[in-house]
């Protein structure tokens, strides 16, 4: 019952009279009234119309009003009901309470007591009806609200994978470039990526961890793009001097990255700085030992020796892969973590597959790429829309 809702009464009786004086005493009043002298008719009543209270004798011909009130809360709790009783006693007062009635009137009474008391239950009835108003509009108010944050949290979730992705992919496009001045093929980035990853999950760091070193791994040789090529790509074995041009690769990566602080980021530049270190302490830059060198270094450290080995260059033959494994075994706790050559040699069968894959890929990608298909990609208004990127 709204507070601009006509209120509805039903007055149950089985004196014929009763029911005439209540409606002729209260035909003023602003409520519906309608009457009922047993059971039956009240329950037909209640079932057409919308009460909000109900004035019921208790003692009446077949079911009495206490079994009426008993099926009304039954059926609807929010409807008030007020007893009345010619033969008060204890007994009558208590089951009254017990089920759920609003007042309990005694005969005779005066319209006037009816009159209060009705006031009062149609009070109670409208603060009921406004406290439920308000439960559904603030229910309705959460669902909206959790609907809502639900649409934007998969808003988020798009952008963050979008972003990830994105990084991800600058972070291959940038170590593509620097690989390219030092393996024509290109594929020795991709393939340290994914050995490290094998390695990762073998070692049992967490899937988010793993992932990172993933994508952050192939940058472990960007800081190449700042030695001359000169010194890269001469056949022959090193100078003193070139070797110490050669070996500022791992500062200059770490500077490109250091000014970061994004996740994939630190990692490569970490990698970068520490990937030609080595277990005993021998390495560079810095000499540092053991696990004073970060995991992330270790790892790669073991990937990228391995590849780099069974690699052809300009300046080395490529060695065969049991050769290579051999070196990884034989190098454990000198040049390498053993926890990670130990797992190195129990996925090596893995990694050669992976590596497998990346070079077969590397070159269908290649042999997908000609002067059409690259303009192709170029799109054909002035505006980029990355709205597909993002959807993706």
């Amino acid at each position: 019952m709204s507070a601009a809702a006509t209120p509805r009464i039903l007055f149950v009786d089985d004196e014929d009279s009763l029911r005439f004086l209540f409606c002729k005493v209260f035909e003023k009043k602003p409520w519906s009234i309608d009457t009922a002298s047993d059971f039956s008719e009240a329950l037909k009543s209640l079932s057409e119309k919308n009460h909000d209270v109900v004035i019921t004798d208790i003692t009446m011909p077949g079911k009495s009003g206490l079994d009426l009130l008993r099926d009304i809360h039954a059926i609807n709790r929010d409807i008030l009901v007020i007893l009345i009783t010619g033969n008060p006693s204890i007994e009558s007062a208590s089951e009254a309470v017990r089920h759920g009635a609003f007042d309990y009137l005694i005969k005779p009474f005066n319209m006037t007591s009816l009159e209060y008391v009705v006031e009062n239950a149609l009070q109670q009835k409208r603060q009921q009806d406004e406290k439920k108003r308000l439960s559904i509009i603030e229910h309705n108010y959460i669902d909206n609200l959790e609907r809502t944050l639900h649409a934007q949290t998969l808003e988020i979730r798009k952008a963050y994978k979008f972003l990830s992705q994105a990084h991800a992919k600058s972070l291959q496009i940038l170590a593509r470039a620097a690989d390219y001045r030092d393996d024509d093929t290109g594929t020795h980035i991709v393939k340290i990526g994914e050995y490290c990853f094998i390695l990762a999950k073998k070692l049992g760091l967490p899937e988010k961890d793993a992932e990172i070193l993933r994508y952050a791994a192939p940058m472990h040789d960007v800081g190449k793009i700042g030695i001359p090529d000169s010194i890269l790509q001469k056949p022959g074995s090193l100078t003193a001097g070139e070797f110490e041009t050669i070996k500022r690769h791992t500062i200059i990566g770490a500077q490109i990255f250091f000014d970061s602080a994004h996740p994939y980021h630190i990692a490569s530049g970490i990698i970068a700085l520490t990937h030609h270190e080595r277990y005993n302490g021998t390495g560079y830059p810095r000499g540092i030992a053991g696990e004073d060198i970060h995991l992330f270094g270790r790892i790669v450290a073991v990937a990228d020796v391995f590849d780099a080995l069974i690699t052809p260059r300009v300046y080395k033959e490529q060695w065969p892969v049991t050769k290579a494994v051999g070196l990884i075994r034989s190098e454990a706790g000198k040049h390498f973590d053993p926890r990670v050559s130990e797992c190195f040699l129990d996925v090596v069968d893995e990694i050669i597959e992976a590596g497998k894959r990346v070079e077969e890929a590397e070159a269908e990608r290649k042999s997908s790429f000609n002067l059409d298909s690259l303009l192709a990609r170029v799109p054909a208004s002035d505006h980029i829309d990355d709205d597909d990127a993002w959807n993706q």
